[in-house]
């Protein structure tokens, strides 16, 4: 702030003296050059001229001088938004995982392995979500990310038959920044496909059930969410998103 009231200070006062006193000001720091300054005084142009400087310079010190205070004024305002978020973010509690509601199924695709045989089930997720084995990776490691909207499916015993599996969506801002992003983490919102396996035993798979709607890629409701609605099996594989 002081920067600025000296450079509109000295701005108006040398701006002013210009303005004012042009043949003053020559004569005392031009004349000294002449023998006979008398006849080598300037013109009434050139200290029209000299005025019109002195009006420049007046609206170029007070131009420079509010550039400064404006300046000066933001990088508070920053100082203070960066204070108070931080102190947000160090008053936010980390909320219990909240779960959304269960998300629909595509359909089930089984693949041979040695002894058994892979069930995996596709479904619709937000496109704001990941899996659950997605959010735990990166919260380890040297490069850490935080993933709020996650979905995760749960598995009947394996004895069931047919076996039960119902993908739920959940929400569980770690960071205060999250937050922002809770509307879109909702069934429903976007239409990316998970995934989610089981290897079973024998050449034969069981049925697969689920409580959740069945629906197709692009998210058309086939069936309603319904206990025990059957699972579609699906010809050939689907390649999920993340």
């Amino acid at each position: 702030m002081g920067t600025a009231i000296l450079v509109i200070v000295v701005g108006v006062l040398v701006g002013g003296a210009m303005v004012t006193s042009p043949q003053r000001i020559w004569w005392l720091t031009e004349s000294w050059k002449f023998k006979n300054p008398e006849a080598n005084e300037p013109s009434d142009t050139a200290y029209g001229m000299t005025r019109a400087g002195g009006v420049f310079v007046i609206l170029l010190a007070l131009f420079v001088g509010w550039s400064i205070i404006h300046s000066e004024f933001e990088r508070k305002n920053r100082r203070e938004a960066e204070q108070q978020r931080k102190a947000a973010e160090a008053a936010f509690v980390v909320p219990r995982p909240e779960n959304r509601g269960q998300l629909p199924v595509i359909g089930y695709f089984t693949r041979k392995a040695p002894k058994s045989l892979e069930i995996t089930v596709y479904y619709l997720a937000p496109r704001e979500s990941v899996r659950v084995a997605v959010r735990d990776s990166a919260s380890h490691g040297p490069f850490k990310s935080s993933y709020p909207c996650y979905t995760s499916a749960a598995w009947g015993p394996a004895t069931d038959a047919p076996r039960r599996v119902n993908p739920e969506l959940f929400w569980a801002p770690e960071e205060l920044g999250a937050v922002a992003k809770s509307e879109r983490c909702h069934p429903g919102v976007g239409s990316k496909v998970h995934e989610t396996s089981r290897y079973v035993d024998g050449p034969v798979p069981p049925p697969v059930v689920t409580d959740s709607a069945i629906v197709d890629r692009y998210g058309t409701e086939i069936l309603p969410a319904a206990a025990g609605n059957v699972v579609p099996k699906l010809p050939e594989k689907m390649y999920p998103d993340p």
